[in-house]
This record gives structure tokens, sequence and C-alpha cells, in this order.
């Protein structure tokens, strides 16, 4: 039984309820009026009246919205607080359901329904320990017989093997189009060289961006396993290919990338380590590698809203040559929001980040240079199998060092533009027309460039 249908289930202690709620009438009662000296008993009744109305509707986010606020003045209340409880623990809001539900115990500590939702609440926080030990005190009672089969389908989630808990899955993707600059090169035809006293040098074709059409072929595989309850390591290798026509064939180029990773789950928090090595080369030739590392703390705020920072150093070696060879370090923090109340289930992301990129060496120190960026973007599912894409990011990156040539500090703004639509002809089959534009402004003519990508992407995802 799958964790949700846990959660659904639960909703059958309503029928505890009905059995035990009349050992609890006399506590309720005392705490009733010593809880709610400060609130009317019109108030107070018309709340919990119109809560368990909205529950009973199966609206826990109307119950939460009316019950919330009360909080401060009715707090201690039995009643109020089972029922903001168990309204908060459907709507995610796990540290109110904890706290309610420790509450309306220790006003009604023989209340079977209470026991049974803060193990439930425990459960969803990831705290199986506390989960277990409030399941088998409600089990270890006089149990109706629709709630035994509930606690003991908890009691079997907690104790599940772990030898169980690995999942495959992969894809494969082909992509064909139109690049309109294959070299990422300056796109002026010309350009004038300060420490020769302005002589214009007339670029040839192979230092001017290469405008081409490619093809493209890519796939991978990942597996994820579970350790215990809160540890999970992670495994995940990808190889692309792609190659150019025309006068673009001299840049055809392919990359392998492998991943490890490492993340820990405490309650609503998530703590990764990875990672990662890609190698790249271009006209088979071997021509970049990385290797890196990447921290990250995420938390999930409720609401479906998480927030994360993150934390990464990534060493880029140019092969034949050390001139370009940078230590890359960043940090930076991200936000993401999905709006499943909207229609589409939108879901809105951005993030921001700074570092730098350490020359390796003296050879290098040309390419040092201090970064900040950040990037914004979202999806929408116009359809049930249709979705809508886009995201923008910007990059500045101020260089160390005066060119010799250019007599001016090498100053780089670069803007991509990312837009698509993705057809899910099947669950697992999409076809997605898309488009990316990068600009990028340089104090520098050689590193002055834009560059538009259009393409149609048919990919294959399994599991």
């Amino acid at each position: 039984m799958s964790v949700l249908s846990l959660r659904r289930s639960a909703l059958v202690a309503a029928a505890f309820s009905v059995v035990l709620m009349g050992t609890a009438g006399a506590s309720e009662g005392v705490a009733a009026e010593n809880a709610s000296s400060s609130v009317s008993t019109d108030v107070r009744g018309s709340a919990i009246a119109q809560a368990r109305a909205h529950m009973r509707a199966k609206s826990p986010e109307q119950a939460y919205a009316l019950l919330a606020p009360l909080e401060g003045r009715l707090a201690g209340d039995a009643e109020y607080d089972y029922l903001l409880g168990i309204a908060a623990a459907d709507t995610r809001h796990l540290d109110v359901a904890e706290r309610a539900l420790k509450r309306s115990i220790a006003e009604r500590p023989g209340d079977g329904p209470t026991h049974l939702e803060l193990g439930r609440t425990y459960f969803l926080l990831g705290q199986r320990e506390n989960a277990r030990r409030e399941f088998e005190g409600v089990a270890a009672g006089d149990v109706p017989e629709g709630v035994r089969p509930v606690i003991q389908a908890y009691l079997n989630a907690i104790d599940a093997p772990v030898g169980v808990r690995t999942a495959w899955s992969g894809y494969v993707q082909g992509n064909f189009g139109h690049d309109t600059n294959a070299n990422n090169a300056t796109t002026h035809s010309s350009i004038a060289i300060p420490a020769l006293g302005g002589l214009m040098f007339v670029l040839d074709g192979g230092s001017r961006g290469t405008p081409a059409n490619f093809g493209d072929v890519s796939g991978g595989l990942a597996v994820r396993h579970a350790v215990t309850e809160n540890l999970v390591i992670s495994g995940s290798g990808d190889v692309d290919v792609r190659r150019y026509g025309g006068n673009a064939r001299a840049f055809d180029q392919g990359s392998y990338l492998f991943q490890l990773g490492a993340n820990w789950l405490s309650g609503k928090n998530n703590f990764g380590l990875q990672y990662a090595n890609q190698h790249m080369w271009v006209d088979s030739e071997s021509y970049r590698n990385l290797n890196g590392f990447t921290a990250q703390w995420t938390r999930d705020l409720g609401e479906s809203l998480q927030a994360a920072a993150f934390a990464q150093y990534t060493p880029i070696r140019y092969m034949g040559t050390n001139a370009r060879d940078v230590n890359r370090a960043i940090g930076g923090a991200s936000i993401v929001k999905g709006f499943a109340s909207v229609y589409g289930e939108p879901v809105a992301y951005a993030s921001m980040y700074a570092g730098r990129e350490s020359p390796r060496d003296d050879l290098s120190a040309a390419f040092g240079n201090h970064l900040w960026g950040g990037r914004i973007g979202g999806e929408w599912h116009v359809m049930p199998n249709q979705m809508l894409f886009a995201n923008v990011s910007f990059e500045r990156r101020n260089y160390d060092t005066l060119d010799s040539m250019f007599l001016v500090e090498r100053r780089d703004r670069q803007l991509d533009v990312r837009a698509g639509y993705s057809y899910f002809v099947t669950k697992a089959f999409s076809i997605t027309p898309q488009y990316s534009f990068t600009r990028n402004g340089s104090s520098q003519p050689l590193f002055d460039y834009h560059r538009s990508v259009y393409e149609i992407v048919a990919r294959y995802d399994f599991r």
C-alpha cells in the first residue's frame, strides 16, 4: 500500500472516534471551558461545526484556513486541536499538525483517534519510530474492525525491507534542427586590434559563427536505492552525440556524464551530496573534462513550495593545454512553487548564484573571473498531455586581467532563453519542438556572439 493510500485510509479513524469519543467527553468539556474563556461559545462552536463540514466534504484546505487563524485563542481546546491537527496533516502543514495533536492528547490522553492521527503525522514527517510507538499503542487497545488494517498497513510500511527499494529509469532521445552558430564564435566579420594601432583584421569563415543543420542522439540510465528510510544513494550515466552538416563537420561533438550521489532525508529536509564527471570531445578529439562536487540542502515549506541552498566546486580542464584551466566555485539559492489549485498545475522556479572561476596557474590568468547570475522559468500543462515551458537565465562575468591585444578588461554578459511545447503521445513518449537563444555581449569582440537553435526532440522514458 502506498503512502498516499495510507493517508487516505486513515480517514477510517472517523469510525474509531465514534467508539472512543464517549470516554473523552468529560475532559473535552473542561478543556473547552479553560481554553475558550476569551472566545465566545458562538465563535468556537461555529468554527468547529464549519470545519467538520469541510472535512466531511473532503475540503481540508478550507478547514485549515478556517481553524489556523484561531490557534492563538483556541489552542488547548481538545476538540479544536484535534480538528486543526487533521486538517493541517491533510494539507501538509505538518509542524502545525504535530503540535496541535500533542495538545489534544495532553487533554485527552486516552483518545485513540488522536493518537492514530499523531502517528500518521509522524509517518509523514519521516519520524518512523515515533510513528511506530503511536500505532502500536493504539493497536494494543480496543480497536474497531475497520481501523486495525490501516494501522497494520502503516506498520508494514515502516518495517518494509530495504532490499525492494531500488528503482531504475532511463531514456533515449533524438533531436534534429538548425543551429545558427555551431561553434559559438563571434558574429563580427572584422575586428580592430587596439594594440596594433586599431588595425582592422578580416576574420575567415572558421573564425566566425558557422550555421548548420544537425542531428543528435542521446540516452541515459539512472538508479536509486534506499539504504534506509533516511539514506538514499543514486547513480546515473548519460551519453550524447551530435553531428553537423555542411561546413560545420569540424564541430561535431559528443559527451558522456557520470554522476554518483547520496541524500539524507529528515522530515521536511533533504541533504544531498553529488559527484559528477563529464568528458567532452570535438571532431573526435578530447576537448574538455569536468570533475565536480555539489552539496545541496532542500526544505519543503508546505503548500507545494520548496527552497534550496547549494554550493558547487568544479575543476575545468582542457585537453592539450592548460591555458584555459580554471576551478569554478559557486554558491546560491533556489525556490520552486507549484500551483496545484490552478488549471494545468503550473510550476514556477527561480535561482540566484555567485562565485569565481580561479585560474589554475599563471598561464590561465586571463580566464580567471568573478561571476554571478540567475534563472527564472516555469511549465504549464495546457492539456493533460500537452505542456508549455520557458526559462530565462543571465550570467555576468568580470575577468581579472587587462587583455594585451584589446587593451581592455574583459566583461561578458550572457543571456539564454529557451521555450518549447511538449506533446505526450503516451506517458512515456513525447515530441517537443523548442527554441533556444544565446546572446553573449563582451567587451572583447572575439567573444561577442549570438546563437539560435531550432529543433524537434523525440524522447522515450522508461522505468
